[in-house]
């Protein structure tokens, strides 16, 4: 039988949800009623390029627990996956502008040894970074289409 929430198969010794991380989200949805929560939010984009990026690249996803402050195991390094679709400004002061665009990605927690940040066009992956976690900013990263300082990080895992 499949989880309600995520789809993962349930062990034999829960009834409807595989991990206490799923039954948390479900007392929440029920109990709080919030559309857009930090302990909810939307992670269905995140997830999907998780699973994308465990299966081309032969990452390992850690045992289900509540609070895991990273994605998952990827040669033998704690990893954190970042997604972010290119935002381009179109107004500045009510005139149009020519921004080439920024990815910003946000931090949610250490623990990671690494943060992969994978910056999408139009909804494919156009840049990846692997960014040491102690360099990673508290508040999150900004990073530039065309130049950054975090360009020193870029990798290409294909």
């Amino acid at each position: 039988m499949l989880c309600i929430l995520c789809g993962d198969l349930i062990p034999e010794n829960r009834k409807k949800y595989c991990s206490k991380l799923c039954i948390k989200r479900m007392w929440n949805i029920r109990h709080l009623k919030h559309k857009n929560s930090i302990g909810l939010g939307n992670p269905q984009k995140g997830v999907k390029w998780e699973e994308w990026f465990i299966k081309k690249f032969g990452a390992v996803r850690p045992k289900r627990e509540l609070n895991t402050p990273f994605d998952f195991f990827w040669n033998k390094e704690k990893i954190d996956l970042k997604i972010c679709e290119l935002y381009k400004r179109k107004l500045k002061r009510g005139k149009p502008t020519n921004s080439s665009g920024v990815w910003t990605f946000n931090r949610n927690g250490n623990g990671a040894d690494f943060i992969i940040c994978i910056g999408l066009i139009n909804n494919k992956p156009f840049r990846y970074f692997k960014i040491p976690d102690s360099i990673f900013p508290k508040s999150g990263a900004t990073i530039g289409l065309y130049k950054s300082k975090y360009d020193k990080f870029r990798f290409n895992p294909i």
